[in-house]
């Protein structure tokens, strides 16, 4: 990768998309690699330099780039919900194809006659629409990138801080958890899905098994009441399948969700939290 860090000497680079692009394929060039790109990369200029060294590349494309044929939509002209236009132009080939919104796709190695489909929903059932075959490939290829830019977006830490780098690494974190979880789910074991059925139970169980055992070597002495010996409480990994925790019901109000948890008070069976611990045993003590 390589990091933006800002204007070098007050000045805005040019032409810095294909300058990173073709930097970062220097080591491949030459090698027929398929690469696909979004919109913020893909360019004429790019598309037709990759070419020329060697490198098969598509993408997505902003409708006013400069280059695009004229003829792919022209003035005053609006497509149909399903309706798409091809264009050649030298070595390169575009599409425009109407979802919510315009999509345009560039290449410089699909025939621009090609077909292909994509899955759609159309009245609350999902359906094959035709599309041209760039586009389709685009979406294979590119699917995985936009559910792991989704998945992660709910999770990610984004506080402020002078220092730039703690973004980078806590987002470095997150991609990182993220293809675990996919490796792990792609296993087949029926283990891994009980125990993670989504990404935030993985990473609950990932943050546990990181921070490790923060309990001090001994519980501090509670006050013993009058004529009622203290119960004895052990925090231990009981249940292979998490269970909503004993302490967080109890003390959750109304619309609150209490939170599940593998671990579990050995001498109550009960689900328990590590942090929940001297809650429970306040409870049990004075109850």
């Amino acid at each position: 990768m390589q990091m933006y860090t800002g204007k070098i000497d007050g000045q805005q680079e040019k032409g810095l998309a294909h300058r990173v692009c073709m930097d970062l394929l220097a080591p491949v060039l030459g090698t027929n690699l398929q690469v696909f790109m979004d919109n913020l990369y893909t360019s004429v200029a790019l598309l037709s330099d990759l070419r020329v060294r060697g490198i098969l590349a598509c993408g997505t494309v902003r409708a006013n780039r400069k280059g695009l044929p004229t003829t792919l939509l022209p003035k005053n002209v609006r497509l149909q919900r399903g309706e798409f236009r091809r264009a050649q132009k030298d070595d390169l080939a575009y599409s425009i194809w109407m979802d919510t919104k315009p999509v345009v796709v560039m290449s410089n190695f699909h025939d621009p006659a090609e077909q292909g489909t994509v899955l759609r929903r159309r009245e609350q059932a999902r359906t094959q629409v035709p599309v041209p075959k760039m586009l389709e490939d685009y979406q294979q290829h590119m699917r995985g990138v936009d559910l792991l830019d989704q998945a992660i977006s709910y999770y990610t830490l984004n506080h402020r801080s002078k220092k730039w780098w703690r973004r980078v690494f806590f987002y470095g974190m997150m991609v990182t958890a993220h293809n675990a979880y996919v490796v792990a789910k792609d296993q087949g074991h029926a283990f891994h899905t009980q125990q993670w059925p989504t990404f935030l139970d993985f990473l609950e169980d990932l943050a546990t098994d990181l921070i490790g055992d923060t309990r001090a070597d001994r519980a501090p002495q509670l006050p013993r009441l009058p004529g009622r010996p203290l119960q004895t409480h052990t925090l231990e990994r009981m249940f292979a399948k998490r269970r909503v925790c004993r302490e967080c019901s109890l003390s959750s109000t109304a619309g609150d969700r209490a939170q599940a948890t593998n671990y579990g008070c050995r001498e109550c069976s009960v689900p328990l939290h590590q942090k929940c611990l001297s809650a429970h045993i306040n409870r049990s003590n004075i109850g």
